[in-house]
Protein backbone atom coordinates (compact mmCIF):
# COMPACT_ATOMS: atom_id res chain seq x y z
CA UNK A 1 0.00 0.00 0.00
CA UNK A 2 1.77 3.06 -0.98
CA UNK A 3 2.18 5.98 1.57
CA UNK A 4 -0.64 8.95 1.24
CA UNK A 5 1.82 12.26 1.05
CA UNK A 6 -0.89 14.69 3.47
CA UNK A 7 -0.94 18.24 4.36
CA UNK A 8 -1.35 19.75 7.71
CA UNK A 9 -5.16 19.89 8.11
CA UNK A 10 -5.37 16.12 6.98
CA UNK A 11 -6.09 16.48 3.31
CA UNK A 12 -3.56 15.91 0.38
CA UNK A 13 -1.72 18.85 -0.95
CA UNK A 14 -3.09 20.21 -4.65
CA UNK A 15 -0.71 19.63 -7.83
CA UNK A 16 1.11 23.33 -8.31
CA UNK A 17 -0.62 23.69 -11.34
CA UNK A 18 -3.93 23.87 -9.20
CA UNK A 19 -2.67 26.81 -7.44
CA UNK A 20 -4.71 29.41 -8.61
CA UNK A 21 -5.32 33.05 -7.15
CA UNK A 22 -8.84 33.83 -6.33
CA UNK A 23 -9.99 37.40 -6.08
CA UNK A 24 -11.14 38.77 -2.60
CA UNK A 25 -9.44 36.45 -1.13
CA UNK A 26 -6.77 37.57 2.08
CA UNK A 27 -3.97 36.78 0.94
CA UNK A 28 -2.35 34.73 3.64
CA UNK A 29 -1.21 31.90 2.04
CA UNK A 30 1.46 34.14 0.00
CA UNK A 31 2.04 36.60 3.13
CA UNK A 32 1.75 39.39 0.96
CA UNK A 33 0.06 42.53 1.56
CA UNK A 34 -2.68 43.57 -0.47
CA UNK A 35 -2.98 47.25 -1.78
CA UNK A 36 -6.62 46.53 -2.79
CA UNK A 37 -7.80 45.43 0.42
CA UNK A 38 -5.45 47.81 2.58
CA UNK A 39 -7.36 50.91 0.24
CA UNK A 40 -11.04 49.27 0.38
CA UNK A 41 -10.36 49.35 4.27
CA UNK A 42 -8.97 52.86 4.35
CA UNK A 43 -12.26 53.71 2.45
CA UNK A 44 -14.71 52.36 4.20
CA UNK A 45 -13.34 53.75 7.42
CA UNK A 46 -12.97 57.40 6.10
CA UNK A 47 -16.77 56.58 4.75
CA UNK A 48 -17.74 55.58 8.26
CA UNK A 49 -15.89 58.08 9.89
CA UNK A 50 -17.84 60.87 7.90
CA UNK A 51 -21.05 59.49 8.38
CA UNK A 52 -20.55 58.77 11.92
CA UNK A 53 -18.60 61.98 13.07
CA UNK A 54 -15.92 59.80 14.98
CA UNK A 55 -11.95 59.79 13.80
CA UNK A 56 -11.17 56.08 14.37
CA UNK A 57 -8.08 55.23 12.84
CA UNK A 58 -8.12 50.83 12.57
CA UNK A 59 -4.35 51.16 11.25
CA UNK A 60 -3.55 47.36 10.64
CA UNK A 61 -0.13 45.61 11.21
CA UNK A 62 1.93 47.07 8.52
CA UNK A 63 0.97 50.52 9.18
CA UNK A 64 1.95 49.99 12.68
CA UNK A 65 5.28 49.77 11.42
CA UNK A 66 5.42 53.29 11.12
CA UNK A 67 4.81 54.26 14.53
CA UNK A 68 6.98 51.84 15.47
CA UNK A 69 10.19 53.76 13.21
CA UNK A 70 8.85 57.00 14.47
CA UNK A 71 9.59 56.26 18.02
CA UNK A 72 12.79 53.78 17.50
CA UNK A 73 14.13 56.95 16.40
CA UNK A 74 13.21 59.06 19.47
CA UNK A 75 15.74 58.76 22.38
CA UNK A 76 15.10 56.57 25.18
CA UNK A 77 15.56 57.53 29.05
CA UNK A 78 19.01 57.48 29.98
CA UNK A 79 19.76 55.38 33.14
CA UNK A 80 23.35 56.57 35.54
CA UNK A 81 25.98 55.21 33.48
CA UNK A 82 27.02 53.14 36.93
CA UNK A 83 23.51 51.55 36.96
CA UNK A 84 24.81 48.70 34.50
CA UNK A 85 22.23 46.28 35.65
CA UNK A 86 19.17 48.35 35.68
CA UNK A 87 20.49 49.68 31.90
CA UNK A 88 20.13 45.92 31.01
CA UNK A 89 17.10 45.36 32.65
CA UNK A 90 14.81 48.72 32.16
CA UNK A 91 14.82 50.42 28.77
CA UNK A 92 12.46 52.84 29.35
CA UNK A 93 10.99 54.63 25.67
CA UNK A 94 8.37 57.14 25.05
CA UNK A 95 4.73 56.32 25.71
CA UNK A 96 6.27 54.08 28.81
CA UNK A 97 5.58 54.69 32.50
CA UNK A 98 8.19 52.82 34.94
CA UNK A 99 6.77 52.86 38.38
CA UNK A 100 9.13 53.23 41.37
CA UNK A 101 7.96 51.79 44.68
CA UNK A 102 9.49 52.07 48.11
CA UNK A 103 8.95 52.41 52.36
CA UNK A 104 8.77 55.89 53.83
CA UNK A 105 12.19 57.07 53.60
CA UNK A 106 13.03 54.75 51.04
CA UNK A 107 15.38 56.93 48.70
CA UNK A 108 12.20 57.31 46.18
CA UNK A 109 12.86 60.53 45.61
CA UNK A 110 16.14 60.23 45.76
CA UNK A 111 16.74 57.67 42.84
CA UNK A 112 14.48 59.75 40.93
CA UNK A 113 16.68 62.57 40.96
CA UNK A 114 19.65 60.87 40.53
CA UNK A 115 17.97 58.99 37.24
CA UNK A 116 16.51 62.92 36.78
CA UNK A 117 19.78 64.47 36.64
CA UNK A 118 21.75 61.91 34.08
CA UNK A 119 18.93 61.89 32.07
CA UNK A 120 19.47 65.78 31.81
CA UNK A 121 23.10 65.21 30.93
CA UNK A 122 21.87 63.08 28.00
CA UNK A 123 19.74 65.71 26.29
CA UNK A 124 16.40 64.40 28.36
CA UNK A 125 14.22 67.37 30.05
CA UNK A 126 12.56 66.79 33.15
CA UNK A 127 9.31 68.11 34.47
CA UNK A 128 8.75 67.53 38.01
CA UNK A 129 5.27 66.93 39.67
CA UNK A 130 6.14 67.87 43.25
CA UNK A 131 3.22 66.61 45.19
CA UNK A 132 4.71 65.94 48.29
CA UNK A 133 8.09 67.59 48.77
CA UNK A 134 8.29 71.41 47.66
CA UNK A 135 10.22 72.58 44.80
CA UNK A 136 13.47 74.30 47.37
CA UNK A 137 13.18 70.55 49.45
CA UNK A 138 13.35 69.03 46.23
CA UNK A 139 16.19 71.54 45.20
CA UNK A 140 18.78 70.73 48.22
CA UNK A 141 17.91 67.14 47.35
CA UNK A 142 19.17 66.94 43.98
CA UNK A 143 22.20 69.79 44.86
CA UNK A 144 23.12 66.93 47.56
CA UNK A 145 22.84 63.85 45.71
CA UNK A 146 25.20 65.66 43.21
CA UNK A 147 27.50 66.76 45.52
CA UNK A 148 27.36 63.41 47.93
CA UNK A 149 26.20 66.16 50.91
CA UNK A 150 23.08 66.06 53.20
CA UNK A 151 19.94 68.54 51.74
CA UNK A 152 20.19 69.71 55.52
CA UNK A 153 23.61 70.88 54.96
CA UNK A 154 22.83 72.60 51.69
CA UNK A 155 19.98 74.27 53.08
CA UNK A 156 21.68 75.73 56.08
CA UNK A 157 25.53 76.08 55.25
CA UNK A 158 25.73 76.63 51.78
CA UNK A 159 25.77 80.77 50.16
CA UNK A 160 23.08 81.14 47.53
CA UNK A 161 26.24 81.62 45.26
CA UNK A 162 27.44 78.19 45.80
CA UNK A 163 23.66 76.64 45.38
CA UNK A 164 23.30 78.78 42.68
CA UNK A 165 26.08 77.59 40.86
CA UNK A 166 25.62 74.07 41.55
CA UNK A 167 21.99 74.67 40.31
CA UNK A 168 23.21 75.92 36.91
CA UNK A 169 24.43 72.65 36.04
CA UNK A 170 21.08 71.04 35.37
CA UNK A 171 18.40 73.81 35.76
CA UNK A 172 18.36 74.25 31.78
CA UNK A 173 16.65 71.02 31.71
CA UNK A 174 14.67 70.52 35.26
CA UNK A 175 11.40 72.56 35.59
CA UNK A 176 9.18 72.28 38.63
CA UNK A 177 5.23 71.71 37.50
CA UNK A 178 2.65 73.86 39.65
CA UNK A 179 0.97 72.54 42.67
CA UNK A 180 -2.75 72.53 42.65
CA UNK A 181 -5.26 70.25 45.49
CA UNK A 182 -7.53 70.03 42.24
CA UNK A 183 -6.31 65.75 40.75
CA UNK A 184 -7.71 67.20 37.11
CA UNK A 185 -6.20 70.80 37.29
CA UNK A 186 -3.00 69.18 38.36
CA UNK A 187 -3.13 67.01 35.40
CA UNK A 188 -4.04 69.54 33.33
CA UNK A 189 -0.66 71.33 34.19
CA UNK A 190 1.63 68.29 34.17
CA UNK A 191 0.12 68.09 30.54
CA UNK A 192 0.68 71.67 29.34
CA UNK A 193 4.39 71.55 31.16
CA UNK A 194 5.37 68.29 29.21
CA UNK A 195 4.24 70.01 26.09
CA UNK A 196 6.07 72.91 27.00
CA UNK A 197 9.11 70.78 26.88
CA UNK A 198 8.38 69.17 23.83
CA UNK A 199 8.21 72.39 21.68
CA UNK A 200 11.66 73.98 23.60
CA UNK A 201 13.33 70.39 23.44
CA UNK A 202 12.18 68.97 20.42
CA UNK A 203 12.51 65.33 22.19
CA UNK A 204 10.52 63.03 24.59
CA UNK A 205 10.71 64.54 28.37
CA UNK A 206 10.71 62.95 31.58
CA UNK A 207 7.57 63.61 33.52
CA UNK A 208 8.08 62.62 37.39
CA UNK A 209 5.04 62.28 39.97
CA UNK A 210 6.47 62.63 43.41
CA UNK A 211 4.08 61.01 44.52
CA UNK A 212 1.20 59.57 42.77
CA UNK A 213 -0.76 58.94 46.55
CA UNK A 214 -1.46 62.94 46.57
CA UNK A 215 -3.04 63.08 43.50
CA UNK A 216 -5.75 60.72 44.99
CA UNK A 217 -5.75 61.55 48.53
CA UNK A 218 -9.09 63.03 48.49
CA UNK A 219 -10.55 60.23 46.79
CA UNK A 220 -13.48 58.35 49.08
CA UNK A 221 -12.23 54.63 47.77
CA UNK A 222 -8.28 55.13 47.75
CA UNK A 223 -8.32 51.95 44.77
CA UNK A 224 -10.27 53.47 42.14
CA UNK A 225 -8.60 57.20 42.75
CA UNK A 226 -5.27 54.97 42.10
CA UNK A 227 -6.84 53.67 39.25
CA UNK A 228 -8.48 56.67 37.40
CA UNK A 229 -4.90 58.47 38.49
CA UNK A 230 -2.58 56.33 36.79
CA UNK A 231 -4.74 55.24 33.62
CA UNK A 232 -4.80 59.45 33.32
CA UNK A 233 -1.10 59.64 33.34
CA UNK A 234 -1.01 56.86 31.47
CA UNK A 235 -2.57 58.61 28.43
CA UNK A 236 -1.56 61.30 29.02
CA UNK A 237 2.00 59.54 28.36
CA UNK A 238 0.78 58.16 24.94
CA UNK A 239 -0.81 61.09 23.82
CA UNK A 240 2.24 63.30 24.17
CA UNK A 241 4.89 60.75 23.44
CA UNK A 242 7.04 61.17 26.73
CA UNK A 243 8.03 59.26 29.53
CA UNK A 244 6.82 59.02 32.87
CA UNK A 245 7.93 57.97 36.53
CA UNK A 246 5.37 57.77 39.21
CA UNK A 247 6.45 57.36 42.88
CA UNK A 248 4.39 55.47 45.40
CA UNK A 249 4.84 54.40 48.70
CA UNK A 250 4.09 50.75 49.64
CA UNK A 251 1.05 49.81 51.42
CA UNK A 252 1.65 49.30 55.25
CA UNK A 253 1.54 45.34 54.53
CA UNK A 254 4.28 45.45 52.70
CA UNK A 255 6.19 47.76 54.62
CA UNK A 256 8.03 44.25 55.57
CA UNK A 257 8.94 43.55 51.97
CA UNK A 258 10.27 46.66 51.50
CA UNK A 259 12.81 47.10 54.06
CA UNK A 260 13.76 43.54 53.90
CA UNK A 261 12.55 41.72 56.94
CA UNK A 262 10.82 39.33 54.95
CA UNK A 263 12.23 38.12 51.48
CA UNK A 264 10.60 37.23 48.21
CA UNK A 265 12.16 34.11 46.48
CA UNK A 266 11.77 35.97 43.46
CA UNK A 267 12.02 39.93 42.27
CA UNK A 268 8.28 39.43 40.42
CA UNK A 269 7.14 37.89 43.72
CA UNK A 270 7.01 41.50 44.94
CA UNK A 271 4.75 42.95 42.48
CA UNK A 272 1.95 44.42 44.56
CA UNK A 273 3.89 46.13 47.30
CA UNK A 274 2.52 49.28 46.10
CA UNK A 275 -0.33 50.80 47.62
CA UNK A 276 -2.14 51.41 44.03
CA UNK A 277 -0.99 47.75 43.36
CA UNK A 278 -3.02 46.55 40.84
CA UNK A 279 -2.88 50.16 38.61
CA UNK A 280 0.83 50.10 38.68
CA UNK A 281 0.78 46.39 37.55
CA UNK A 282 -1.39 47.37 34.46
CA UNK A 283 -0.44 50.56 33.54
CA UNK A 284 3.42 50.75 34.00
CA UNK A 285 5.98 49.30 31.87
CA UNK A 286 8.09 48.78 34.00
CA UNK A 287 7.97 48.66 38.12
CA UNK A 288 11.14 48.99 40.56
CA UNK A 289 10.64 48.39 43.98
CA UNK A 290 13.54 49.87 46.24
CA UNK A 291 14.22 47.36 49.16
CA UNK A 292 16.22 49.19 51.68
CA UNK A 293 17.87 47.16 54.57
CA UNK A 294 17.46 49.97 57.52
CA UNK A 295 19.74 50.27 60.60
CA UNK A 296 19.68 52.66 63.21
CA UNK A 297 22.29 55.39 62.84
CA UNK A 298 23.97 53.49 59.60
CA UNK A 299 25.40 56.38 57.47
CA UNK A 300 25.23 53.56 54.41
CA UNK A 301 22.29 50.87 53.56
CA UNK A 302 22.29 48.01 51.77
CA UNK A 303 19.99 47.21 48.88
CA UNK A 304 18.00 45.80 46.56
CA UNK A 305 15.89 46.80 43.66
CA UNK A 306 13.72 44.70 42.62
CA UNK A 307 12.65 44.83 39.20
CA UNK A 308 9.24 43.11 39.48
CA UNK A 309 7.78 44.13 35.98
CA UNK A 310 9.39 44.14 32.77
CA UNK A 311 7.60 44.48 29.70
CA UNK A 312 10.28 45.03 26.79
CA UNK A 313 13.32 43.01 28.29
CA UNK A 314 11.34 40.06 30.16
CA UNK A 315 14.39 40.79 32.66
CA UNK A 316 12.74 40.53 35.81
CA UNK A 317 15.22 40.35 38.67
CA UNK A 318 17.01 42.44 41.12
CA UNK A 319 20.06 44.30 41.36
CA UNK A 320 22.24 45.11 44.15
CA UNK A 321 23.22 48.84 45.70
CA UNK A 322 24.46 51.07 48.48
CA UNK A 323 22.12 53.38 49.52
CA UNK A 324 24.32 56.39 51.26
CA UNK A 325 22.07 58.49 53.52
CA UNK A 326 24.81 61.33 52.72
CA UNK A 327 22.82 63.15 49.19
CA UNK A 328 20.77 59.70 49.13
CA UNK A 329 23.25 58.47 46.47
CA UNK A 330 22.63 55.10 45.05
CA UNK A 331 25.70 53.42 44.05
CA UNK A 332 25.50 50.00 42.41
CA UNK A 333 26.82 47.26 42.96
CA UNK A 334 28.10 44.05 41.22
CA UNK A 335 26.86 41.99 43.31
CA UNK A 336 24.07 41.14 45.69
CA UNK A 337 24.50 42.09 49.26
CA UNK A 338 22.78 40.05 51.99
CA UNK A 339 19.35 40.39 53.15
CA UNK A 340 18.53 40.43 56.90
CA UNK A 341 16.80 37.06 56.68
CA UNK A 342 19.74 35.96 55.30
CA UNK A 343 22.36 37.54 57.85
CA UNK A 344 19.91 35.91 60.25
CA UNK A 345 20.25 32.76 59.57
CA UNK A 346 23.46 32.89 59.01
CA UNK A 347 24.01 33.76 63.02
CA UNK A 348 21.42 31.46 63.75
CA UNK A 349 24.06 28.81 61.80
CA UNK A 350 27.21 29.81 63.90
CA UNK A 351 24.96 29.54 67.09
CA UNK A 352 23.96 25.78 66.45
CA UNK A 353 27.26 24.72 65.50
CA UNK A 354 28.54 22.14 68.52
CA UNK A 355 32.45 22.59 67.32
CA UNK A 356 32.78 26.41 67.44
CA UNK A 357 35.21 27.60 69.54
CA UNK A 358 34.55 31.70 68.57
CA UNK A 359 31.69 33.32 69.52
CA UNK A 360 28.89 33.64 67.17
CA UNK A 361 29.24 36.63 64.84
CA UNK A 362 27.50 39.60 65.57
CA UNK A 363 24.96 40.90 62.87
CA UNK A 364 27.78 43.58 61.42
CA UNK A 365 30.23 40.78 61.20
CA UNK A 366 27.92 38.19 59.63
CA UNK A 367 27.08 41.09 57.05
CA UNK A 368 30.32 41.82 56.44
CA UNK A 369 31.27 38.05 55.70
CA UNK A 370 28.64 37.32 53.69
CA UNK A 371 29.35 40.34 51.69
CA UNK A 372 32.57 39.50 51.08
CA UNK A 373 31.65 36.26 50.00
CA UNK A 374 29.38 37.65 47.11
CA UNK A 375 31.70 40.20 46.33
CA UNK A 376 34.01 37.48 46.00
CA UNK A 377 31.95 35.37 43.49
CA UNK A 378 31.15 38.34 41.61
CA UNK A 379 34.49 38.74 40.89
CA UNK A 380 34.89 35.32 39.81
CA UNK A 381 32.31 35.57 37.46
CA UNK A 382 33.29 38.65 35.66
CA UNK A 383 36.95 36.79 34.64
CA UNK A 384 34.87 34.08 33.57
CA UNK A 385 33.07 36.30 31.15
CA UNK A 386 36.16 38.28 29.83
CA UNK A 387 38.08 35.07 29.47
CA UNK A 388 35.00 33.87 27.48
CA UNK A 389 35.03 36.60 25.09
CA UNK A 390 38.46 36.45 24.42
CA UNK A 391 38.18 32.87 23.74
CA UNK A 392 35.41 33.32 21.30
CA UNK A 393 37.76 35.70 19.12
CA UNK A 394 40.90 32.77 19.08
CA UNK A 395 44.45 33.59 18.26
CA UNK A 396 43.49 37.27 16.86
CA UNK A 397 42.13 38.19 20.18
CA UNK A 398 39.44 41.39 20.47
CA UNK A 399 40.06 44.62 20.80
CA UNK A 400 40.02 46.51 24.09
CA UNK A 401 37.30 48.29 23.09
CA UNK A 402 34.69 46.04 22.00
CA UNK A 403 36.20 44.20 25.45
CA UNK A 404 34.74 47.00 27.35
CA UNK A 405 31.51 46.31 26.21
CA UNK A 406 31.04 43.02 27.00
CA UNK A 407 28.25 42.77 29.78
CA UNK A 408 29.45 41.43 33.36
CA UNK A 409 33.15 42.14 32.69
CA UNK A 410 32.76 45.46 34.68
CA UNK A 411 33.45 49.35 34.33
CA UNK A 412 36.12 51.37 35.05
CA UNK A 413 38.42 50.27 37.78
CA UNK A 414 36.67 47.10 38.10
CA UNK A 415 37.04 46.52 34.52
CA UNK A 416 40.69 47.08 34.54
CA UNK A 417 41.43 45.12 38.15
CA UNK A 418 39.68 42.12 36.29
CA UNK A 419 41.93 42.83 32.83
CA UNK A 420 45.20 42.69 34.92
CA UNK A 421 44.03 39.60 37.16
CA UNK A 422 43.57 37.65 33.87
CA UNK A 423 47.00 38.97 32.63
CA UNK A 424 48.68 37.90 35.72
CA UNK A 425 47.15 34.32 35.67
CA UNK A 426 48.64 33.92 32.46
CA UNK A 427 45.26 33.02 30.60
CA UNK A 428 45.29 35.73 28.02
CA UNK A 429 47.95 38.64 26.90
CA UNK A 430 47.80 42.05 25.50
CA UNK A 431 49.05 42.89 21.70
CA UNK A 432 48.86 46.59 21.01
CA UNK A 433 44.99 47.26 21.29
CA UNK A 434 44.22 43.40 21.69
CA UNK A 435 43.67 41.03 24.39
CA UNK A 436 43.95 37.47 22.71
CA UNK A 437 44.60 33.79 24.25
CA UNK A 438 47.52 32.81 25.34
CA UNK A 439 49.24 29.74 22.74
CA UNK A 440 49.63 26.46 24.75
CA UNK A 441 52.65 24.66 22.95
CA UNK A 442 52.88 21.33 24.48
Amino acid sequence: MTDEVTNDFGGQPPEEDDVRPVDNLIPFPRMRASTQLAQRWADVVEARNKKNGTQYRFISAAAAVDDLIRLRNMPALAWPPSWTGLIRRVRVYPKDMVGVVGSQGGGKTSFALQAAIAAAGAGTPTVWAALELNPPQILTRGIGNMNGVHASTVRDTWTRERIEHAAGAYTDMFHFVDRFRDPEKQLAAMREAVLVAWEIYRVPPLLVVDHIGKLFSNARDPNVGATQALEALRELTEDLDCMTMPLSQGSRGNQAVLTGKVDVDAASDAMGVAASARAFEEDCSYVIALVVFKEDDAHELHSHALITKARHTGLEGREGYIFKKAGGVWVAMDHLPPTPSAVKSEIDKAKRDKHRILPAPTPAQARADLDDAAAGDAAAMRRVKMLEAVVRHGALGIELVELRKVYGVGRGAVFQQTLQELLRAGSAEKYQTRVRMIARIR
